[in-house]
C-alpha cells in the first residue's frame, strides 16, 4: 500500500523526479522524468544514471562530477547542469537532490529536476496506468 501511494503522489507532482540507489540505479521515474529524459520507466528501472542520463556540467558540457555526488547521497539544491536524454538532447535544468534513508543509513536520492520539458517530448503512460 505505502509503495503505491508513493507512486500515486510522485507521478501528481508537476515537476520530474527520479529516484536512484547508492550505486546509481535508477529505482524510478515518474511520468514527467520519462517525458524528459526519453526513456520509459520499465525501460530506465535497473539501469545505470550515467549511462542513460549523463548529467553534465551547464558551463563546459562535460560529464558533471554532481553524477558522483547523487551516488554518494550528498543532498543538493538547486544544481545547475544539463541532462542528456536518450535522443541526444541536452536540457538544461537544476537538480535538487535528497538522501533516501532505510532505518539510519542512506539507501538512495530523489532528484527533482526544475526545467521546461520539450512540447515534443515523448508520454509513456496513460492516466490511471499502472506501473507495476
Amino acid at each position: 500500500m505505502q509503495n503505491q501511494l508513493c507512486k500515486a503522489i510522485l507521478d501528481q507532482v508537476s515537476v520530474p523526479v527520479f529516484a536512484v540507489d547508492l550505486s546509481g540505479k535508477l529505482l524510478y521515474l515518474n511520468h514527467l522524468a520519462e517525458r524528459l529524459s526519453g526513456w520509459a520507466l520499465w525501460e530506465a528501472v535497473n539501469q545505470d544514471l550515467a549511462e542513460m542520463l549523463p548529467l553534465r556540467c551547464s558551463e563546459t558540457g562535460d560529464l558533471s562530477p554532481i553524477n558522483d555526488a547523487i551516488i554518494s547521497g550528498m543532498e543538493m539544491i538547486n544544481i545547475p547542469a544539463l541532462l542528456e536524454t536518450r535522443y541526444g538532447q541536452c536540457v538544461d535544468l537544476a537538480l535538487d537532490v535528497t538522501p533516501l534513508w532505510e532505518g539510519q543509513h542512506r539507501s538512495g536520492v530523489v532528484m527533482v529536476a526544475h526545467c521546461e520539458i520539450p512540447d515534443e517530448a515523448p508520454s509513456f503512460r496513460t492516466q490511471g496506468e499502472d506501473d507495476d
